[in-house]
């Protein structure tokens, strides 16, 4: 791939793990070290969020990839987890 990785991030929080709010967001133009240039896999992300123990939480993942001047972007949305010690 010329460049692979994640264009964007959202976190989602909430006290009930029901009602979800937008509490973070995540660009590459702001976190260039979200996508790598040449290479076929890219599993590390550099972006850490910290949150409330008890909570709940979920993040949108925006997943990006392009070669040879094409490109795509497919959102994958994580599983809700709850926030321990």
């Amino acid at each position: 791939m010329d460049e692979i990785g994640a264009s964007k991030i959202y976190i989602y929080e909430s006290t009930d793990g029901k009602n979800f709010t937008r509490v973070a967001t995540y660009k590459s133009d702001d976190y260039p070290e979200m996508l790598k240039s040449k290479t076929t896999t890219y599993y590390d992300s550099p972006v850490v969020h910290s949150g409330e123990v008890g909570y709940y939480y979920y993040a949108d993942v925006y997943c990006y990839a392009a070669k040879d001047g094409g490109s795509d972007t497919k959102l994958y949305s994580t599983s809700v987890k709850r926030a321990i010690r």
